[in-house]
């Protein structure tokens, strides 16, 4: 099915739980911030760049591996097999479809944004796409060095 907005229609694939292994999505890029205080301001900043809430998602935590010092964030360990369980995900996507962020947060209030996006779209939505991934960077940046 498609979902559907002001600006654009795409379809759905925003609730794919393992998107590493998704051949219609580039890698992930991942930005961890190791302090909980800036949830909030991560949240306001995706809202004011027209970003809208997209719902939880259940994600796959073998995207794990991928993150430097990913030992030190602390998830529910299945007990029979010491895997981390799927992980809740609240999930973000911008207006156009073009680009998706999971907020992943840990048991210590930790977060790990992961930012998808969607190269499926026309080329002037991958050009959004790349835009506002440029953009993020650079507010990450800001987070990240406020949090060490």
């Amino acid at each position: 099915y498609y979902i559907y907005s002001i600006y654009s229609s795409f379809p759905s694939v925003a609730d794919i739980a393992d998107f590493l292994s998704d051949p219609q999505f580039i890698t992930p890029e991942f930005f961890c911030v190791r302090k909980p205080d800036h949830n909030k301001t991560i949240v306001t900043w995706l809202l004011d760049e027209d970003f809208v809430y997209d719902g939880i998602h259940m994600t796959n935590p073998s995207y794990l591996k991928t993150i430097e010092n990913s030992h030190e964030f602390k998830f529910e360990v299945k007990r029979w097999c010491k895997e981390i369980h799927s992980v809740p995900a609240r999930q973000y996507v911008y207006r156009t479809g073009a680009v998706f962020i999971r907020l992943i947060m840990d048991e210590q209030g930790w977060l790990i944004l992961v930012v998808i996006l969607n190269l499926r779209l026309n080329k002037k939505l991958r050009e959004t796409a790349v835009d506002k991934l440029v953009s993020l960077r650079s507010f990450m940046k800001s987070v990240i060095q406020k949090s060490e």
